[in-house]
């Protein structure tokens, strides 16, 4: 029990130490643990039954309803609230109370909705508030700093809806994201076509060399038989030749 116990408070500590049980993971281990995996099969998707020393090997399952992380206690279905859901004032408005019809049509290309435009305005308000407002608290702190808690509750409220109003934007990041993704793998798809391209002018240039270097065959095949014996260098491609044929002749 008291090494459960120490095993627990190691998991939850803010710096954790690692796993005792990262010592099992060896190259040797790994390989012995997929041949097994791969002879027992899993036809009936239960887990392989592994020796002791490689039951580590196997991934636990995911978690279902919290975790750890850096000693703070999560929630595994963890989503992001609204300032309404955690009771906290919205100094801003919502952009969705727009004019009906402002961000109905779809926008074009290069063209910001409207939507956009107006968090963009409420978040470069939201900075400006925050940054007159720090300059309030070190005022009230020079001069009498007991009265520092409104103050500090005013940064709370502004950097909470600043937050909500980044998070609004979460959906625009993912697409950005994955645009950015798509044209990574399109440039990186079109530099090897151009290696190949280049590759294939290349060769064909070493074969145009080559083309250049060798005499014309039937002049050559004509040489050698007006006189067979007038240049022995040439007999020679055709020594091979014919001894090829005699080897392979049935």
């Amino acid at each position: 029990m008291a090494d459960d116990d120490d095993q627990a408070n190691a998991l939850r500590s803010t710096y954790p130490a690692p796993p005792p049980f990262y010592r099992y993971f060896t190259p040797s281990n790994v390989a012995r643990a997929a041949a097994l995996t791969e002879a027992a099969g899993a036809d009936d998707g239960a887990p392989p039954r592994l020796p002791p020393d490689l039951r580590f090997l196997v991934p636990p399952e995911p978690p279902t309803d919290k975790y750890f992380c850096f000693g703070e206690a999560k929630d595994a279905h963890e989503r992001i609230y609204s300032l309404k859901e955690q009771e906290l004032e919205q100094l801003y408005e919502s952009p969705e109370a727009s004019p009906a019809g402002a961000t109905a049509a779809r926008p074009s290309a290069g063209v910001q909705p409207e939507e956009t435009r107006e968090r963009a305005f409420q978040l470069k308000k939201m900075v400006k508030a925050i940054l007159l407002n720090y300059l309030e608290l070190v005022a009230i702190l020079a001069v009498n700093p007991a009265h520092f808690v409104d103050k500090i509750n005013h940064l709370t409220w502004l950097f909470l809806n600043a937050h909500a109003l980044i998070n609004k934007y979460r959906p625009h990041q993912e697409r950005e994201t994955l645009i950015l993704m798509m044209e990574e793998e399109l440039e990186m798809k079109r530099a090897e076509v151009d290696a190949v391209k280049r590759m294939k002018d290349k060769v064909e240039g070493v074969l145009d060399a080559l083309a250049k270097d060798v005499p014309d065959a039937a002049l050559l095949l004509d040489d050698i038989e007006r006189d067979p014996s007038t240049d022995s260098r040439r007999q020679g491609p055709i020594a091979v030749w014919e001894g090829m044929d005699a080897d392979i002749a049935f």
